[in-house]
């Protein structure tokens, strides 16, 4: 028991998401000058509520794939926590300098798909959009479990899938346009990029069992 518990203390370290996120509302208001990034393309995406609840099912799609990280490999989750953090001060860095906002349509609160996209739009100011953190974090998981050690078909499927739904969820519901999607990416792969090569984690990879037995002389 005693062991288990030892073994998820790291895991409190997910704790610094929520603590790292307070800075959001701090910058989320409009500066001295807002910027309007919608171009063509965003003018043709529809609107459709269906796709606010895979935009509020983000939350614990981040979370759940993190903890599924830690168990599978804590190197894995460890370079993951450190991006995904490294980007947020990136994200809040340039709201703070260079404030976006997306315009949002009229939507009828008769159903309860546009009751919750009122919701949404009440409890989140249409402001901190340029690079989206929805965009980043999810693009980060499905970028990570293409090249993790326990990387399989089926996680790699699962991840990615999730992980295109909610991009294309922040544009139909239009919180985000397609140039804070392509920010956000460029965004996480610049992280990765960096961390590919300067990662010097304290714990190590689960070291991959050889079948091969020494020869003793």
């Amino acid at each position: 028991m005693k062991k288990t518990l030892q073994n998820l203390y790291p895991l409190l370290s997910l704790g610094l998401l929520p603590i790292s996120s307070l800075m959001y509302d701090w910058v989320n208001h409009p500066g001295s000058e807002v910027h309007i990034l919608s171009t063509a393309v965003d003018r043709h995406v529809p609107f459709s509520a269906v796709f606010i609840i895979p935009y509020l099912l983000w939350t614990l799609y981040i979370y759940g794939t993190l903890i599924y990280f830690y168990f599978k490999d804590k190197k894995t989750y460890f370079k993951t926590l450190f991006v995904y953090i490294a980007g947020l001060l990136i994200c809040y860095t340039v709201y703070n300098v260079f404030q976006t906002t997306v315009p949002r349509p009229f939507v009828s609160g008769s159903s309860f798909l546009g009751s919750l996209v009122n919701w949404v739009y009440a409890m989140d100011a249409p402001y901190n959009c340029f690079p989206s953190i929805h965009c980043f974090s999810s693009y980060l998981l499905s970028r990570v479990i293409r090249r993790a050690p326990f990387s399989t078909i089926w996680n790699r499927s699962v991840i990615t899938c999730l992980s295109v739904i909610i991009i294309v969820s922040t544009l139909m519901v239009k919180q985000h346009v397609v140039l804070d999607v392509l920010a956000a990416i460029l965004l996480a792969e610049i992280l990765c990029f960096v961390a590919d090569r300067n990662w010097s984690p304290f714990i190590k990879s689960k070291p991959i069992p050889s079948t091969t037995k020494e020869i003793s002389h």
